[in-house]
């Protein structure tokens, strides 16, 4: 699945380090940034939901909408520093990296051992993010600055 930058990771990384020097103290600061990021990144992962049948087979998309279960996940480190989103299926093993890539296996009338690719629209998961990402990244951006400026109040 594809990487989705959002400016703005300057900022975050400077807030990160400031927050781990600061130690102890950080600690409220950096789970109100978690939170904050979490809460704004949140209705990327509706949009892919919504918008599922525009890349599925109706009936497939209903039950891949009832099932899928997103994970954020951030590195405030190394080389891969933001939020990472990713997906899978609650109840039930989707290959959401297949499915983006435009190949869905299923069963053939039920039977998994002659199980079938199917082709479909690739993207589902990577065009939603990407139609939907402005409106999070602008509130990301926010709670960094509201973060930063806590800081500097604070030292």
């Amino acid at each position: 699945m594809g990487d989705i930058e959002i400016r703005g990771v300057d900022e975050f990384v400077r807030v990160a380090k400031e927050l781990r020097a600061m130690g102890k103290e950080g600690r409220g600061l950096q789970r109100e940034l978690k939170a904050a990021i979490q809460s704004a990144a949140e209705p990327m992962v509706d949009e892919v939901r919504r918008k599922a049948d525009q890349y599925l087979p109706d009936r497939y998309a209903e039950v891949l909408r009832q099932d899928l279960v997103a994970k954020q996940s951030w590195k405030t480190r190394g080389k891969q520093i933001g939020l990472r989103i990713t997906a899978k299926g609650r109840r039930h093993r989707r290959v959401v990296r297949n499915i983006n890539e435009g190949v869905l296996r299923g069963p053939t009338f039920g039977n998994w051992a002659a199980a079938r690719d199917q082709s479909v629209r690739s993207g589902f998961w990577d065009e939603p993010l990407m139609d939907a990402r402005e409106k999070p990244a602008r509130a990301m951006r926010r709670a960094i600055q509201d973060v930063a400026d806590k800081i500097r109040k604070a030292g």
